[in-house]
């Protein structure tokens, strides 16, 4: 490996630590079958792939707090004008169509009781409001509850709703939103978004991120990068992430996204091409074209 300063280099991996830099990044960087980088191979090159992907969880993260914060309003205004604000621990309001279904629904309704009874117990003051709602009214309302819920028992809660109000969810998400989504598309991206949430916050690489949740190809944004990038354009990587945003995320959050990386997106363009072959076949042949998608569509949502 080539090294422009030693000493910075050094440095670096002491800061950032030698296994999650080098044992993360290094396969894009090494010939087939052996232990050996690629010639010409320079340790910038690894630092820039490393902090795009750094940069790249941190904006994703921003992100998702504020796509998550919004689908939690909305659900839970949507289950309490269905309902009742109260009325999450009752079975009637699930889906309960089949055995699978409903032990979906009793496995949420225990674990939504369990959530409860931890917080009430631990005297944390971060659970003040569940055990005020507790002494003083006997019940939680559900806007209080989710502000105690992760992503992804956010997700599950959504899977076992009844149809109808999956159906409200979708159509109150696209009054704020102009583009259409579907309740199966939401539960696609319930998922997208989970795992990814997952990966930033465990610190783990994801700018060669698959998902085997497929979003349609008759998917506005999928069809429109398609039309502009090539049909044979995957959407089953970071993409995917793009998409979500677009559907699920207002014109502010989406450029804060952007800038937020931008100049690591740039930097990781100057990988010499030889490179950049090795990092697309990491990447189901789109990580360079994922970069293009980011900064051209970035230039036209600022634009307009």
């Amino acid at each position: 490996m080539l090294f422009d300063n030693r000493d910075d280099a050094k440095r670096f991996l002491e800061t950032e630590s030698y296994y999650n830099i080098i044992n993360g990044y290094k396969d894009p960087f090494i010939i087939a079958g052996t232990d050996n980088f690629l010639p010409k191979t320079s340790f910038e090159y690894i630092k820039r792939l490393y902090l795009f992907d750094k940069r790249l969880r941190h904006s994703c993260l921003v992100a998702l707090l504020e796509i998550e914060t919004m689908l939690k309003s909305i659900i839970a205004y949507e289950f309490a004008a269905a309902y009742g604000e109260c009325a999450y621990l009752d079975i009637a309001n699930f889906n309960t169509y089949n055995h699978k279904t409903r032990e979906k629904s009793n496995k949420l309704i225990s674990h939504l009781n369990t959530i409860i009874k931890k917080c009430y117990d631990n005297e944390d003051f971060s659970n003040d409001n569940i055990r005020h709602y507790i002494d003083n009214h006997g019940e939680v309302p559900i806007w209080v509850l989710f502000s105690h819920i992760t992503l992804t028992e956010l997700s599950k809660f959504y899977e076992c709703l009844l149809p109808n109000s999956k159906k409200a969810i979708c159509e109150h998400i696209q009054a704020l939103y102009p583009y259409p989504i579907s309740p199966d598309e939401l539960y696609v991206y319930f998922r997208i978004l989970t795992n990814i949430r997952n990966l930033c916050a465990h610190n783990l690489r994801l700018y060669n991120y698959r998902t085997v949740y497929e979003i349609s190809p008759k998917n506005y944004w999928f069809a429109k990068f398609r039309t502009t990038y090539g049909q044979d354009l995957k959407c089953n990587n970071i993409i995917a992430l793009l998409i979500i945003l677009n559907h699920l995320g207002n014109r502010k959050l989406y450029i804060k996204f952007i800038q937020d990386f931008i100049s690591e997106l740039e930097a990781l363009l100057d990988i010499p091409p030889e490179f950049a072959v090795s990092l697309n076949r990491h990447q189901n042949y789109s990580l360079f074209t994922m970069a293009r998608i980011i900064i051209d569509s970035s230039k036209a949502i600022i634009n307009t």
